[in-house]
């Protein structure tokens, strides 16, 4: 629900120009949709391929992956909305990513990564989760 509303969102933009582009904000719609969807199931794909190496046990439990993704995900979606919703650009939000770095942080202990592979898993969350949403606006958003 949350990629949803980030997308929707899109549309706050359109009350703050004078002539606002119904097809920009339409692709601006549809790539802010799909770079969340394709974050998830990246970050759900790389973490289950690193987790076994990283865990206490050798274990990969496929649930906790995918909640700590979709988890994840919906933080990056809540600093878009935040974003979409504002008339400016804030640098400030573009720091809440490390308020996500956090939680990749603190969830190794819902992972059961061990001590030593701390940095490795994330690491692994960054390039899988964090990474390909800012990839994806760089290859499918022109500049403004």
């Amino acid at each position: 629900p949350l990629v949803a509303v980030a997308s929707l969102t899109v549309g706050v933009g359109a009350l703050y120009e004078l002539h606002p582009s119904f097809s920009r904000l339409l692709i601006q719609a549809v790539v802010i949709f799909v770079r969340y969807v394709i974050s998830y199931f990246i970050g759900v794909a790389v973490l289950t391929y690193a987790l076994p190496r990283l865990t206490l046990d050798g274990l990969v439990n496929r649930e906790r992956v995918e909640l700590f993704c979709a988890y994840c995900v919906g933080m990056m979606a809540i600093i878009g909305i935040l974003q979409n919703l504002l008339p400016m650009e804030l640098t400030l939000l573009q720091f809440l990513v490390i308020w996500v770095l956090a939680v990749i942080f603190q969830g190794r202990t819902f992972l059961d990564v061990g001590e030593q592979n701390i940095f490795r898993f994330a690491a692994f969350s960054i390039i899988g989760i964090i990474l390909p949403v800012y990839l994806i606006d760089w290859l499918l958003l022109p500049a403004a």
